[in-house]
């Protein structure tokens, strides 16, 4: 961990050249508001998955978090040609694969798909929360919004009641115009660097573990650790946090601009963010807000983090 934070803390203090893509401008934006600076990173000779080396090139802040996740994380070799010989006849010097690279069907899939697909299941069932709603409330039919309830909340009800699919569908869902804003905006910004360093299927299981996660830490501690009756949550919080300190973790010294106007390293703001929400759990000082949740989302991507740096899966 030390060789990777100073590796990256070397990085970090080489001149910038280049705009921050796939951002429009130079910054991260979100509820946190991320903002970076642009850097530049030389030839690193890893591959992710295929012998596809990355070549020289000037990047953005975005492309740096990237390589970092990449060289903390990944459990590709160091690439080298491999061959029969060393160049002899029927050696392509690559191994039997040549210097061809061709993607697989989930390489072919765009970034961009599973972002806005995210962001439309999280849409397509705030809308059924509002239909839900109206019914409730105009036609005094109770049945959707019940419906919702039983299928995308967390509670120890639904759990008992065999509904475990709760602790995931949960992630999706959100009642309030507010709420569901905040968390869309921050995954818009946050999570397309950490994606593409990834890959798909690892940020499904970043994604997805810390929504389950934060279900799951959300019942203990209102069911267990401080019980309340009837309680229930939902609300994609928890996968964000998984992302945002996943992110920290990888680029501890990439600056979160919170709200657009303060910087905060991201390192300083994670911990923050992570301490006032065990306060606020401890002591109630959020009604209306799972803290606890959070709490369980920021420790499952530190996890996950983890559990790639020292190559655990």
């Amino acid at each position: 961990m030390s060789i990777f934070l100073r590796s990256l803390t070397r990085t970090l203090a080489r001149p910038a050249y280049t705009t921050c893509k796939p951002f429009p401008s130079q910054h991260f934006t979100g509820v946190l508001f991320a903002a970076a600076r642009p850097t530049s990173f030389g030839t690193r000779g890893i591959t992710t998955g295929h012998l596809r080396p990355l070549v020289q090139r000037e990047t953005s802040l975005s492309q740096l978090i990237q390589d970092s996740i990449r060289y903390a994380t990944h459990k590709s070799r160091r690439f080298r040609p491999v061959g029969r010989g060393s160049g002899g006849s029927g050696s392509s010097g690559y191994g039997n694969r040549g210097n061809s690279w061709r993607p697989s069907f989930q390489d072919r899939i765009p970034d961009n798909a599973i972002i806005w697909g995210i962001l439309a299941v999280n849409g397509l069932v705030y809308l059924a929360w509002q239909r839900a709603i109206y019914d409730y409330k105009s036609l005094q039919d109770p049945t959707p919004y019940i419906w919702l309830r039983e299928n995308f909340t967390t509670s120890a009800k639904n759990l008992r009641e065999g509904r475990i699919w709760t602790l995931l569908t949960s992630a999706f869902s959100h009642e309030g115009a507010g709420h569901i804003f905040v968390n869309s905006l921050t995954f818009f910004f946050m999570a397309p660097p950490v994606l593409s360093a990834l890959g798909k299927p690892a940020f499904f299981v970043l994604y997805l573990g810390g929504g389950l996660v934060s279900s799951l830490t959300s019942l203990w501690f209102n069911n267990v650790y401080k019980p309340k009756p009837n309680y229930s949550s939902h609300g994609a919080s928890g996968a964000m946090y998984a992302v945002i300190s996943f992110l920290a973790c990888a680029a501890p010294r990439a600056t979160f601009q919170l709200y657009g106007i303060i910087p905060v390293p991201a390192w300083l703001c994670v911990s923050g963010l992570f301490l006032y929400d065990v306060y606020s759990s401890i002591n109630d000082k959020q009604e209306g807000t799972d803290t606890a949740g959070h709490v369980g989302g920021v420790l499952g991507g530190i996890c996950y983090f983890l559990a790639r740096r020292f190559r655990i899966f």
